[in-house]
């Protein structure tokens, strides 16, 4: 099964971690019948969509994503934290509407220019404290803009296929839990060009910070992403 000219090498390198390990389980532990049965509808079916696992193949082939990539930001998926405090999704809203109002009435004449500034130190020491750990969420899933795109032809050939054997479908329905899987890719692909910001703009990305506390906007918007959608790029229990 394993080791120099064995089944594991004859079937090829999987994409993750998680993949090697599910596939490890199927060779190495018995399976019910009728969880058998699943699979060899599975394959037979498979087995006669050549185009179809050429395509997939190609896609990819094209994405350019590495393995250790794809297992962080699969790992990243299947958390339900926030990278930053919670007491952040108040601040990062209330601190940039407080500094407009007080600029707003500095330039009205109704409070003393010291005023108007207030909330600004307080963006500048909050971003400098927990950035850090919003850039670390960016990086999971900044796997490249173009990358990410071109991911999003995966998951389009498996939402745009159909399939009678019942562990197919099963899978078909987990890819589509939280939405179009291609449309989500799209949408995080977007996210994590905004996220790039701190290195495409480095010139504005510090006034812009310090104004308006955009990457934790950024950040919120991800987060939200994976919990609407991640699940549809989890290893599903029906694959196990």
């Amino acid at each position: 099964v394993f080791g120099h000219a064995s089944l594991t090498k004859w079937l090829g390198h999987t994409a993750t971690m998680d993949g090697a390990r599910t596939l490890w389980g199927w060779l190495l532990a018995p399976a019910p019948p009728a969880d058998v049965w699943d699979r060899q509808a599975a394959i037979e079916e498979l087995a006669g969509q050549r185009e179809w696992r050429e395509a997939l193949a190609i896609e990819g082939s094209l994405t350019k994503l590495g393995s250790t990539d794809l297992a962080r930001f699969l790992e990243w998926v299947d958390t339900r934290h926030s990278a930053v405090p919670g007491f952040m999704k108040a601040a990062a809203v209330t601190l940039p509407a407080a500094l407009v109002v007080l600029l707003v009435l500095f330039l009205a004449g109704v409070v003393h220019a010291a005023w108007g500034v207030l909330p600004l130190p307080a963006n500048i020491v909050l971003s400098f404290v927990f950035e850090w750990a919003a850039f670390g969420t960016f990086d999971r899933v900044s796997l490249g803009e173009r990358g990410l795109t071109r991911y999003g032809a995966m998951p389009a050939l498996v939402d745009g296929a159909s399939w009678r054997p019942p562990l197919l479908a099963r899978l078909q329905a987990h890819a589509r839990a939280g939405g179009p899987a291609p449309a989500a890719v799209r949408k995080l692909a977007a996210l994590a060009g905004w996220s790039e910001l701190r290195a495409g703009s480095a010139m504005f990305h510090f006034p812009i910070q310090a104004l308006t506390m955009f990457d934790f906007h950024v950040l919120f918007a991800i987060e939200r992403w994976r919990a609407r959608s991640g699940r549809t790029f989890g290893i599903p229990s029906c694959a196990s």
